[in-house]
């Protein structure tokens, strides 16, 4: 699923357990914590906040949010 395009995906992914998405387009996407989590690679992943993967994950820490993969 790599550069996958999920923009305006509402719950097409249910499970991420073990995807490598890195790259995709997340964009409007919705996803939970424990998604995002079991993914197995998010590198270079635009999230829903069209922050890139790596600055997301920043910023979440930061802010003492999601842990990611």
């Amino acid at each position: 699923m790599q550069e996958a395009n999920l923009i305006a995906a509402d719950r097409v992914v249910l499970t991420l357990h073990g995807a490598d998405l890195s790259g995709a387009t997340l964009s409007w996407a919705t996803l939970t914590a424990e998604q995002v989590a079991g993914a197995k690679s998010l590198k270079g992943a635009t999230m829903p906040n069209d922050q890139k993967y790596e600055d997301w994950l920043k910023s979440s820490r930061e802010n003492g949010e999601n842990s990611g993969p």
